[in-house]
């Protein structure tokens, strides 16, 4: 009995050894050697955001102070939006080495599956019903204007999923959003930052344009162009990025709130939702505190009656032999 406790408490580490050892590599990057170069730093914490790890560790003999983590997230988002997440949060820390690098941990912040699934979700719905439409031209309108609509800006909420689910969104979830559709849309798109501020670029029959929905929304329930579709001379109060601009476009098309009207209300379709896991929610408590406990106390009565009545023929067949044994003796 001794030696079978031994072993199951060998089995009882091996497996809590084994979990430690998957999440340990599940969620931490240790980078070997010295990385110094941007670029590199750029494709560590973008393979790190692609395998899904959380913290990453690494050693440079620059110091850290100098290093644009922003710049590393948009780098990361920028070749893969939706590995990158909604938007990533992070902190870093490190300390300086006798040999004079240093070693950097960066912890990132991922948005939760949720939020990752229904933006991705709702991203597509948008993008089903607005690639019906004639041009490129239409559909980006159609989204600039829709985002404008939807969203009521809020300084400290960020990431699509904010800005297309919820409706409350600071200028990151104006600028995912709108890459996100677009994306799926199949219409060429940048994300550019500048000034603590994300707009976008776009690409339209060969020609690129800038757009800033977030500058567009007087928050007031309308929708303004005033940096749609824009040159980068009649874009004011930004920092040019990767796209150059060379002339603006006139405004054509459909109203604001006709594009508005073709997408599903979601907050409607998110009660919905909520309401069908929450049924689903009660449903499996139920099951759990009621039909299980019924179904379990029936086949224990079930086994209490059959166990009775092999028990009452036991004694009378006991009682037969007894008999008949009696009958023999007075014969």
């Amino acid at each position: 009995m001794k030696k079978k406790n031994s072993r199951s408490k060998w089995i009882k580490l091996a497996i809590v050894a084994t979990v430690f050892i998957i999440y340990f590599f599940s969620t931490y990057m240790i980078v070997p050697g010295c990385v110094d170069n941007m670029d590199d730093i750029y494709d560590v914490t973008t393979k790190a955001i692609r395998t899904g790890r959380t913290k990453i560790r690494f050693t440079t003999s620059d110091d850290p102070d100098y290093l644009d983590y922003e710049e590393i997230l948009m780098a990361a988002m920028e070749k893969d939006m939706y590995s990158a997440g909604e938007f990533y949060e992070y902190a870093y820390y490190y300390t300086e080495n006798s040999d004079g690098d240093y070693r950097v941990k960066l912890k990132l912040n991922k948005p939760s599956l949720f939020r990752r699934y229904f933006a991705k979700k709702r991203v597509k719905q948008i993008a089903k019903k607005y690639g019906m439409l004639g041009s490129d031209y239409e559909k980006v309108k159609a989204v600039h204007d829709y985002i404008v609509l939807y969203n009521e800006y809020r300084y400290v909420s960020g990431g699509a999923y904010k800005a297309i689910c919820k409706g409350t969104s600071a200028c990151n979830g104006y600028g995912l959003a709108f890459y996100e559709i677009m994306t799926e849309l199949g219409i060429p798109c940048t994300i550019e930052v500048g000034d603590n501020h994300m707009w976008n670029s776009v690409k339209i029959d060969g020609e690129w344009y800038n757009i800033d929905c977030t500058w567009d929304d007087p928050g007031d329930g309308t929708v303004h162009y005033d940096y749609f579709l824009k040159s980068d001379q009649d874009f004011p109060g930004h920092d040019y990025g990767s796209a150059t601009a060379k002339k603006s476009m006139e405004i054509t098309g459909k109203s604001a709130e006709e594009y508005y009207r073709m997408i599903p209300n979601h907050k409607i379709t998110r009660i919905i939702y909520l309401l069908v896991v929450i049924a689903i929610g009660f449903g499996i408590i139920y099951v759990l505190a009621v039909v299980l406990p019924k179904r379990k106390a029936r086949e224990k009565l079930r086994q209490q009656e059959l166990l009775e009545k092999t028990m009452r023929q036991n004694r009378e067949l006991l009682m037969l032999d007894n008999q008949m044994e009696s009958g023999i003796d007075k014969n």
